[in-house]
């Protein structure tokens, strides 16, 4: 896990408990309020949506070095889950 900073212990807290599983569902909510404020090239907006992670954690107090590891994780994520490899509980039947 990530080593402690300066942050306060409810960032570190936090932090602690964040899953990949949600970075990817924060980072996919992040990537459809893209397309609603206009942008359309897929690629591009999961990209931004994956920086924007960083940007969101800064946002709420975390750490740069920690909101860049969630970022790291997100685009992680986004390589992971393209359509033919969606973990089975976010794959529709």
């Amino acid at each position: 896990m990530l080593p402690s900073y300066d942050t306060d212990e409810a960032s570190q807290r936090v932090i602690q408990r964040i899953t990949p599983y949600e970075v990817f569902a924060y980072s996919t909510l992040l990537h459809e309020a893209l397309h609603v404020q206009g942008l359309i090239n897929e690629r591009l907006t999961e990209c931004a949506a994956n920086d924007a992670v960083r940007w969101a954690a800064r946002f709420y107090g975390l750490h740069q070095t920690q909101a860049n590891w969630l970022s790291r994780i997100a685009f992680d994520q986004s390589t992971r889950n393209t359509a033919d490899h969606v973990p089975q509980p976010l794959r529709s039947v």
